[in-house]
């Protein structure tokens, strides 16, 4: 029996606790994703990882290579056996449920899809961990609003909400969290959600940090901008790059999808290959570097201590192949971390060799590392001004954000010109059912539909 749609005191509240419920959960990821990284990687049983200091050398020594391919059967397992929809970077579940299938998401992710994405990240797999806690707090606003016999936009704001307050909480970012979720999973004209998914946002970024698990930040003492148009040159070749990971993406996972039939197979010879190349740039470097999210290196990028540009752009291409490999082969895990690291090395890299060419430009290193990490992540996501957002959070720095807005507009329509599939809408085309990737498109749509109906001579 249906019941009337609740206040707006009453769904507000539900809003905050979806919110509070997204940002515990979050910390109980981290918590998961530090044990089973002590576990494989140095044979300790804690939940203490530090996020921004490399991971010292495992006690495997070169055994250290069979570490990712243990942990990619152990979630293949579960995606098989337990959630198949622990596959992939999570937020084409979301998006599939809102915009296609109009079905409940399973309340059994919530305990399956952090575990596999844990295990994924802990050992060494080269994936994000946003859109695996987009999801799960999808599933929180999702049980709620099935609780609250609650259908139609305020089932699907719900949603949002634990999509935005996971995302708050991870990268202690709720003003992006906020607009990053509204970007990504709101239907065009949809402005009554904003209120809601404003409060469950900030909610879940408080919520995590009174557990004592939230991310330290990036501290970062922000240059001069210098001169803006360097800077969007920067973001441009940002938004290459991402079209190039968004096409090894496609390409590797093309190539999987022909290998034989078992996916212990194809999952467990990508998690090899991963193995030995993390092992050889400890070798090469001291450092795994391109194992897990990566955040330590991106701290590293951001104090000035990798400054070489070949080296840069050497880990800018293999934390590109791996994160292919890993997801492109069934893992589980996002892809917005792997941005930032992608971002941070090749905007870096990018200004120390543009310095180097042309001594008389205005190019801080460090600052063309901040708006990498936010124009590929916006071209490779479609999350223009969340990922701005975020990433200024991040690093401490809402003064760099009229700096990296207009950079990420760049870089996503560079990468429009050259691929139309973001990272979360890549899989679904796969399947054959293409979506629009963000709200901007989504208006756009709407726009022209409207215009089609009302034909020239009706006012069109």
């Amino acid at each position: 029996m249906k019941t009337k749609p609740p206040t707006i005191l009453r769904f507000y509240l539900m809003a905050i606790l979806t919110g509070m419920a997204a940002g515990a959960g979050a910390a109980l990821f981290n918590a998961f994703i530090a044990l089973f990284h002590n576990l494989f990687f140095l044979g300790s049983w804690s939940f203490h990882y530090d996020w921004l200091r490399p991971t010292p050398p495992s006690f495997w020594g070169v055994g250290v290579i069979g570490v990712p391919v243990a942990g990619g059967l152990l979630v293949t397992w579960i995606i098989r056996r337990l959630a198949p929809e622990a596959q992939g970077a999570g937020v084409q579940e979301i998006l599939r449920n809102l915009f296609l299938d109009h079905a409940a998401l399973r309340p059994s992710l919530s305990a399956w899809r952090p575990v596999a994405t844990s295990i994924s990240i802990g050992s060494g797999a080269s994936v994000g961990h946003e859109g695996p806690i987009m999801q799960l707090g999808a599933v929180y606003g999702d049980l709620l609003a099935t609780l609250a016999r609650l259908a139609g936009w305020q089932r699907d704001t719900l949603l949002a909400c634990g999509a935005a307050a996971g995302t708050a909480a991870l990268f202690h970012a709720p003003w992006g969290g906020l607009v990053f979720a509204l970007e990504i999973l709101s239907p065009a004209g949809e402005w009554r959600r904003v209120a809601p998914v404003f409060l469950a946002s900030f909610a879940g970024s408080w919520m995590i940090s009174a557990l004592g698990k939230g991310f330290p930040g990036f501290a970062l003492a922000i240059p001069a901008l210098g001169s803006w148009w360097v800077y969007m040159g920067l973001s441009l070749g940002c938004g290459a790059g991402a079209a190039l990971f968004l096409a090894a993406l496609s390409a590797l996972g093309g190539a999987f999808r022909a290998f034989p039939d078992n996916p212990y197979w194809r999952h467990g010879v990508a998690m090899a290959i991963l193995g030995i190349l993390i092992y050889l740039v400890l070798v090469q470097t001291g450092q795994y570097h391109v194992e897990g999210v990566g955040f330590a290196t991106i701290a590293e990028v951001l104090a000035g201590g990798l400054r070489h540009p070949w080296l840069l752009f050497s880990l800018f291409l293999l934390k590109l192949l791996v994160t292919a490999l890993t997801l492109g082969s069934g893992g589980s895990g996002g892809t917005f971390s792997p941005a930032l690291f992608l971002g941070a090395t090749f905007g870096a890299g990018t200004a120390i060799l543009a310095q180097a060419v042309f001594p008389g430009l205005d190019l801080n290193p460090i600052l063309g590392a901040v708006v990498g990490m936010a124009s590929f992540s916006a071209a490779a996501t479609g999350a223009v001004l969340g990922s701005a957002l975020i990433a200024a959070e991040m690093v401490g720095g809402m003064g760099v954000l009229p700096l990296l807005a207009p950079a990420c507009i760049l870089a996503w329509t560079v990468r429009r010109l050259v691929l139309k599939r973001s990272t979360y809408t890549l899989e679904l085309s796969w399947q054959g059912r293409p979506l629009a990737e963000n709200l901007y498109l989504r208006i756009r749509d709407a726009y022209l539909t409207g215009r089609q109906e009302k034909g020239p001579g009706n006012g069109g």
